[in-house]
């Protein structure tokens, strides 16, 4: 999956941005893109009486045969979703920043990053 992203790293090298601020960005694309491809990607219903949407998902595979999931999908979660990949836009944009630049890299002062809680 994180073949998608190679091209992010070589063009921060050819500028001589900072290394370690590489391979986390590459990770939060990938989780962001992930957790967006979840959601664009199911079928939803209405779920009755819970305030909240209803994710299915299927799967058919020779392995593991049919499987069907679903899950409970509230306003609150599509809004976080869409603030985490907020935060990773942010992060690319300031990517080549000398410091710490409006706290985009938390890790560097070993806070946690958004999506490793």
């Amino acid at each position: 999956m994180l073949a998608e992203y190679t091209v992010l790293p070589t063009a921060c090298l050819l500028r001589r941005m900072d290394e370690g601020r590489i391979d986390p960005l590459v990770a939060d694309l990938a989780r962001v893109s992930e957790a967006r491809n979840r959601y664009v990607h199911s079928e939803w219903s209405e779920a009755h009486g819970s305030g909240a949407a209803l994710r299915f998902r299927h799967t058919a595979k020779a392995k593991d045969g049919l499987r069907f999931s679903f899950e409970h999908v509230t306003t609150a979660d599509i809004r976080a979703l869409a603030d985490d990949m907020a935060r990773v836009a942010t992060r690319i944009a300031w990517i080549d920043a000398p410091d710490d630049a409006m706290g985009v890299w938390p890790e560097e002062r070993g806070q946690v990053r958004p999506g490793d809680g």
